[in-house]
């Protein structure tokens, strides 16, 4: 005699081979899911296939807290170089080498950001923490913009030969934020598979204050002021 738990074992056993031999449609997965559901079993389907399989969950703040031995760790994610900061507002990211800093008076993001960044969004993928993405600049009157009448371009491109003029007409501020902007809206890029909500990301125009090099005294530090930085916070986005 068969029971009633029985047939619910043959019936999940029916379904498992199913799934194990077809490749099916959302729509499909989400009724079969139903179904699961409805037999006291949990499942949760998959939406299509994943383009990248490098795509892993972000650890949680206790798993990641337990494995760096002191407040300031740095990290390799396929290749790239992270300075992460356990903060009482959460994790701070820093990407301090030179090759993923912006040029001087620029604020759009280079290939190596990209790919940076990228690598980066595929670490803290599924998390629901708010991001802050903080933009900055260094020291030098160069790394600033001015706007005049061809709209907002990098101070050292300016075409005005008033040094002096053009330094209290350069602007850090506006400069940081558009670096901060720049991160913002590549992390939260709907044609990434592992985009990020843009209202879970905050730009912060730092310009040149908290500098890795208060007082740089060469081009390399000059340049690692230039960093882009992102905190992972402890609050959840909605």
């Amino acid at each position: 005699m068969i029971t009633m738990s029985d047939m619910n074992t043959l019936l999940l056993t029916f379904f498992v081979m199913l799934i194990s031999m077809m490749t099916l449609e959302k729509p499909h997965m989400e009724r079969l899911t139903e179904v699961l559901s409805i037999a006291g079993r949990s499942f949760k389907p998959t939406e299509g296939k994943t383009k990248n399989p490098s795509i892993s969950k972000q650890p949680d703040s206790t798993k990641l807290s337990e494995s760096m031995s002191t407040t300031t760790d740095v990290i390799d994610i396929n290749g790239v170089n992270i300075t992460v900061t356990k903060t009482t507002a959460g994790f701070k990211y820093t990407f301090t080498s030179s090759e993923f800093a912006f040029p001087e008076g620029e604020w759009e993001l280079s290939k190596e950001q990209q790919t940076a960044l990228e690598q980066f969004a595929n670490f803290i993928y599924g998390t629901t923490s708010i991001l802050y993405a903080y933009g900055y600049c260094d020291k030098s009157w160069k790394d600033s913009v001015v706007i005049d009448q061809s709209g907002i371009i990098s101070a050292a491109k300016s075409n005005e030969s008033n040094t002096e003029l053009l330094k209290t007409k350069s602007d850090k501020e506006l400069l940081s934020i558009l670096r901060a902007t720049s991160v913002q809206k590549y992390l939260s890029n709907p044609k990434r598979d592992n985009y990020i909500r843009e209202d879970s990301i905050i730009p912060i125009a730092a310009a040149d204050k908290n500098a890795l090099f208060p007082n740089p005294i060469s081009d390399e530090e000059r340049v690692k002021n230039r960093r882009i930085e992102i905190l992972v916070s402890e609050m959840k986005s909605k």
